[in-house]
């Protein structure tokens, strides 16, 4: 995997390259004409201006205002074909390490999650401020906040569910939501800090429909909770399973 300095280092050269090649093509070696002048008793070419015929006393522009002195010249196409090459190098290049940049930022994200760093939370932030919208976007993700729960970082976990409060009904790649997790890894005290977050997450239904009042019936340990879902959504025994 690239380093950082690696990658923002090619991200400059890549970007000064793409400057450069751009401003030769403007101020290409030689300069451009400034006015036009000509040769007579020399035919005008069907190019300039193909809808007409064959004239024997046209003339033929030597210099056309705006066009490259060097353009009839073999070192000035290839300098064009080169600067070409390089500019679609770098902008291909640039393309490619912007994505990458976006997902190996995620990926320590989720390093930080596994270890409930909120410091280093807030670092990812600075570089990125749609860090967490980018994850967001995607329908079933193991977010920061599952990532968090399942570790049983409770300061981490709140801290997640106050910048990002749309995490806690999102499902991940095993169709559960944080609250689902936090039974499953029996965090107790998490489970009551989401429902003091939103009473309605008692009612979200996970994985083949499974609620956490389900998941609190059936395990015989969870009777506690059992009461305490009952107490803050009474609603949620109407709930059933797909």
């Amino acid at each position: 995997m690239i380093s950082e300095d690696k990658r923002n280092a090619l991200l400059v050269v890549t970007t000064l390259l793409i400057a450069l090649t751009y401003e030769g093509l403007l101020n290409p070696p030689g300069g451009i004409w400034q006015e036009d002048s000509s040769i007579h008793g020399i035919q005008k070419s069907l190019a300039m201006k193909p809808n007409l015929s064959f004239n024997k006393n046209a003339t033929l522009p030597e210099k056309i205002a705006g066009t490259p002195i060097g353009l009839r010249l073999l070192p000035f196409w290839l300098f064009l074909a080169s600067n070409s090459v390089t500019f679609m190098f770098s902008y291909i290049t640039i393309l490619l390490l912007i994505p990458f940049e976006k997902g190996e930022r995620i990926e320590r994200l989720k390093q930080v999650a596994q270890c409930g760093d909120v410091d280093t939370l807030y670092v990812l932030i600075q570089e990125d401020a749609y860090l967490l919208d980018h994850i967001d976007r995607v329908p079933f993700f193991d977010t920061p906040l599952h990532i968090a729960v399942c570790n049983g970082h409770v300061p981490f976990v709140m801290e997640m569910v106050r910048l990002k409060p749309s995490f806690v009904w999102k499902p991940n790649l095993e169709g559960f939501s944080p609250i689902h997790l936090a039974l499953q890894y029996k965090h107790t005290e998490m489970v009551s800090r989401f429902q003091q977050v939103n009473g309605d997450l008692v009612r979200i239904k996970g994985r083949e429909g499974i609620t956490p009042l389900h998941y609190a019936v059936a395990v015989d340990d969870q009777l506690v909770l059992l009461a305490e879902f009952l107490l803050v959504c009474l609603n949620s025994i109407e709930d059933v399973t797909t």
